[in-house]
């Protein structure tokens, strides 16, 4: 798939495997009510991962 054919690949530089460590301190930050960009800041990683995992979290009932 290429701009060609009037579709583009997203997040292909998007980082899809978490630490078990790493994701619990994203979901203790969430719990303590920090929003995705703090976490972010705070963790020192890209506001578009730990908004998939933000995302991830909250589907799969991990998070409220």
């Amino acid at each position: 798939m290429g701009k060609s054919d009037g579709k583009i690949i997203i997040l292909e530089d998007a980082k899809f495997y978490w630490s078990v460590g790493v994701i619990n301190q994203a979901k203790d930050l969430f719990g303590k009510g920090f929003k995705p960009s703090e976490v972010a800041q705070i963790m020192n990683e890209k506001l578009i991962d730990v908004g998939s995992l933000y995302l991830h979290l909250l589907e799969s009932n991990q998070i409220k």
